[in-house]
């Protein structure tokens, strides 16, 4: 990706933050590649009801969970949500 955003001439390229925004692990790796913190903002979008209702299905038979509960989860895309 670096070497992408260089070729078209962008000055940064942002990584994200931790899982959730939250100041975790991941956020802490991440921020040993530059000193440079910028905000950012994320939009929560479903563009397929029908896909993504049959992934958050697949995901919780996999998880042994009823789909009602795991689609209840606060985690976006639910499907993702660590089991």
């Amino acid at each position: 990706m670096a070497v992408w955003a260089k070729a078209r001439g962008n000055r940064y390229l942002h990584i994200g933050g931790g899982v959730g925004s939250s100041n975790d692990g991941l956020l802490q790796f991440k921020r040993g590649f530059s000193p440079l913190l910028f905000p950012f903002s994320t939009l929560r979008l479903v563009t397929d009801d029908e896909v993504y209702r049959e992934l958050i299905t697949r995901r919780a038979r996999f998880a042994n969970l009823p789909v009602e509960e795991f689609a209840g989860r606060e985690f976006f895309p639910a499907y993702r949500a660590a089991l």
